[in-house]
């Protein structure tokens, strides 16, 4: 199965794509050319490469798993929004509360034209979003799921935590249903890159699941939750905002709590309860 790659969002943003240096056909090695009798000896081994320059922005990976009523372990929700093979109208994707429409109307956020196209077929659409504002621009690149395909979307998830895309993504969030409640992968991926990236999970109890994957898989595990909830796009949107502000994790999730607090119109105390920072 094809994988996702991650390193495609610089290029949705016009940044230009980190591309592996080309090489020319190989030297001969050292000795006599047998078809000129003349001697030679082999070139000197290319420099190291030199680090790469800091950047000037930040980038975002989220993997998001459709609400889907027929394939999922979920209390059932209206069939239009529980319908994981419909973007557009899916509770956690086109819905009001769904994270491609509420970034679109959000003043935050501005839409960034893009073509992309992968060759995973468990995503159905991705959208990428820049923020507005001050500060170092952020790029935010949503992969929509197909709800059916829950192990895809883990898979991926944990990958991108365990830092398969090298030093490019510096944050990657899981949104959508506990697929964890439901299946275990069968295996867990190591650390692959030099720097993982911080990982947020939006999902019920997702601390009780996710954390020791993501502890595994290298990655700085910023906000999990601690019981069930609604993983909607405005508490995405405030930890986003916080951790890109250089917030700390504990003010990332007083940030969320309180974005969680006002939509869902419960106490602040109770929702600081069900975000937990980092380790």
């Amino acid at each position: 199965m094809a994988r996702l790659s991650i390193r495609i969002l610089p290029a949705l943003v016009g940044l230009g794509m980190v591309l592996a240096g080309c090489s020319g056909p190989e030297s001969p090695p050292a000795g006599e050319n047998p078809a000129t009798g003349e001697h030679f000896t082999s070139p000197a081994p290319p420099a190291p490469k030199p680090p790469a320059p800091p950047r000037d922005y930040k980038a975002v990976a989220v993997f998001v798993a459709l609400c889907d009523n027929a394939h999922q372990g979920i209390v059932k929700v209206p069939a239009a929004l529980g319908n994981g093979q419909d973007p557009a109208n899916n509770l956690y994707w086109g819905a009001a509360y769904g994270v491609k429409r509420f970034f679109t109307k959000s003043p935050h956020w501005a839409p960034v034209p893009s073509s992309a196209r992968f060759e995973h077929d468990a995503i159905l659409e991705t959208c990428v979003f820049a923020s507005r504002g001050p500060g170092p621009t952020v790029y935010v690149a949503f992969h929509a799921y197909d709800g059916a395909r829950m192990k895809e979307v883990l898979t991926d998830f944990f990958e991108a935590a365990a830092g398969k895309n090298g030093n490019f993504v510096d944050l990657v969030c899981f949104v959508g249903h506990n697929g964890l409640m439901d299946m275990q992968l069968e295996s867990y991926p190591s650390p692959m890159g030099e720097r993982p990236p911080a990982a947020v999970v939006l999902a019920c109890k997702s601390r009780d699941y996710f954390l020791d994957p993501l502890r595994k898989a290298g990655a700085q595990p910023l906000v999990t939750t601690t019981g069930f909830m609604a993983p909607e796009a405005y508490t995405l949107d405030a930890i986003i905002r916080s951790w890109a502000a250089g917030d700390p994790a504990e003010t990332v999730c007083r940030n969320a709590a309180a974005a969680y607090a006002e939509y869902q119109k419960c106490r602040v105390r109770a929702a600081e309860r069900l975000f937990a920072p980092g380790f």
